[in-house]
């Protein structure tokens, strides 16, 4: 800081937002700002020839006002003009240029949900998942539909020809079952339209096993990830995770303002707030909730966290909470530093210092912003037990049942035959 009497003196207040703005505390119980905002208040004070002191706000958050109009935070420093600017960078909104005097933009910016990485996990019932529900309950109807009246022709037939066919509904079922699953059968209908309905059944059972066994060999080798999270509305359509957002910001006033729909649903299930999304970083990697941050921190984190681990365990939902907000730093009403501090900001935005500062802070982690489809290794990978044990599930239960049937067979023959003697 320099030290000329002849510079003007005033408040800078702060607060930590990684990537922009870094805290570094000094020795001598002071801090210093690093980071591209720390960048832009040496350049500020260097132009502008101003010392400065850095401040926090009571609350240690960004500001938002209460049922009196009265702000807190930094926002509220500014409002009562116990600062003479904000670093930031702040979402410029109508509501906030109300109490402060924005600058030029410095950056763009979305607002995004951060979370736990989906994973490819096996399904015990992913071998029926090649069909809806609706598919399976319509083809157990049809199966159904077509036994009882195979049955019915078969025995009008018979009536007809004088021809009783024995064991007609053992057969037909057995029949209508042995088809499905493709397997061959020597009996059918004897006559002619019989004959007809079963070869009608025939061709529509092959087109939907053969539907079924591509649509799951598809399955097996491009296996899907899914997403279960990738807008609000995916958001507030499930319970399992909770969701916080970064108290004192912009996007938590957004929603506590909100009126109706999908945004009223999200702040009205709120799990809470966090610090700032940086700090909350290691519990979002831990599925403990999903997190409503900036794309700019989440892309932070992201190289953070396949920096540390060597893996992405971040994804960011593809649909943004709010889309092209513009940041800048905020100054007290009517200061007469705004406008020198524009052309200053205005001239190291079309250089490109801005956001070479923010790449540098950030870095590049383009793994970790592919699909989590993409994370499956190339080549075929063997199927493991999981995976297979819903078909063995079938079959234990088959086995089973037939172990069952087979016991009551013999009970009731050992029954009758002591009825009998």
């Amino acid at each position: 800081m320099a030290s000329s009497k002849r510079k003007p003196f005033f408040m800078v207040t702060y607060e930590e937002w990684v990537p922009w703005t870094r805290v570094v505390p000094q020795q001598d119980g002071s801090v210093r700002i690093t980071g591209p905002m720390g960048n832009l208040l040496d350049i500020l004070s260097n132009n502008l020839q101003f010392n400065y002191e850095l401040i926090r706000s009571p609350e240690k958050v960004w500001g938002g006002p209460d049922k009196n109009g009265n702000w807190n935070g930094m926002l509220g420093m500014l409002q009562r003009e116990e600062a003479e600017f904000a670093v930031g960078p702040f979402t410029i909104t109508s509501q906030r240029e109300t109490i402060s005097d924005m600058s030029v933009p410095l950056s763009g910016a979305n607002k995004a949900m951060m979370m736990e990485r989906p994973r490819l996990r096996t399904d015990m019932a992913g071998f029926l998942k090649a069909f809806t529900l609706e598919v399976w309950l319509l083809t157990a109807m049809s199966m159904l539909a077509i036994s009882c009246a195979t049955i019915v022709l078969v025995k009008a037939e018979g009536r007809v020809f004088g021809r009783v066919v024995k064991n007609v509904y053992s057969h037909t079922i057995l029949w209508v079952l042995k088809s499905v699953t493709q397997e061959s059968s020597v009996w059918l209908p004897p006559h002619d339209a019989g004959q007809v309905l079963v070869t009608t059944w025939l061709l529509a059972s092959l087109v939907f096993m053969s539907s079924y066994s591509g649509i799951l060999t598809a399955m097996l080798t491009l296996p899907r990830v899914t997403i279960p999270i990738d807008s609000l509305a995916d958001l507030v359509a499930q319970d399992d995770l909770p969701w916080k957002l970064e108290g004192g910001t912009s996007l938590h006033q957004y929603f506590r303002e909100a009126k109706s729909g999908v945004q009223l649903e999200v702040y009205r299930r709120l799990g809470g707030t966090f610090k700032d999304c940086w700090e909350a970083r290691q519990e979002v990697v831990d599925g403990k909730y999903v997190a409503l941050c900036d794309d700019t921190t989440i892309i932070k984190v992201m190289a953070w966290d396949f920096g540390t681990t060597g893996d992405c365990h971040i994804y960011m939902a593809r649909e943004s909470v709010i889309s092209s907000v513009w940041m800048g730093v905020a100054f007290r009403r009517n200061s007469s530093y705004i406008r020198q501090a524009n052309r200053v900001i205005r001239m190291m935005t079309e250089a490109g210092l801005v956001q070479h500062w923010l790449n540098e802070e950030i870095g590049s982690v383009p793994q970790c912003l592919r699909p989590p489809s993409a994370d499956r290794s190339d080549g075929i990978a063997a199927l493991n037990f999981e995976a297979f044990s819903g078909p063995l599930l079938v079959l234990a239960g088959g086995s089973c049942l037939a172990f069952i049937s087979f016991t009551l067979e013999v009970l009731v023959g050992r029954f009758s035959g002591v009825t009998a003697n």
